[in-house]
């Protein structure tokens, strides 16, 4: 079992995201803006990050940043999981150490397989 963190201001997509990865057995904690997201993460590093990039007081570039400043989180792999779809959005969000980008909304199939594939490389 692992610990994912979601960090997405909508609700639906936090119920969605919790719903899909609970069934796979995994352990959820969310936040609806990235200042709590970067909080929760250094108190309970998880094993993988699901990361808006269009949130409240600091975006989802801004926590790829910080995420950067922080050992305890190096481990992290990162799924970006975004309405952007530009792709020098996608670029940027690698160039800040996102491990994969998945754009809104997405195949729940495709998303589970990425989690997974990510997960594999925690291990």
């Amino acid at each position: 079992m692992a610990r994912i963190h979601i960090s997405d201001e909508d609700a639906a997509t936090r119920q969605f995201l919790t719903f899909l990865i609970t069934e796979e057995g995994h352990e959820v904690s969310v936040s609806t803006a990235g200042l709590e997201a970067l909080e929760s993460m250094l108190v309970r590093p998880p094993d993988l990050l699901i990361l808006d990039l269009a949130m409240p007081d600091v975006d989802g570039f801004a926590v790829l940043s910080e995420i950067g400043d922080y050992q305890t989180l190096a481990s992290m792999k990162i799924l970006v999981l975004t309405a952007k779809s530009a792709e020098q959005d996608r670029e940027h969000a690698f160039e800040l150490g996102a491990d994969a980008y998945l754009t809104k909304p997405c195949d729940e199939d495709e998303l589970q397989a990425t989690v997974r594939d990510l997960l594999a490389l925690t291990k």
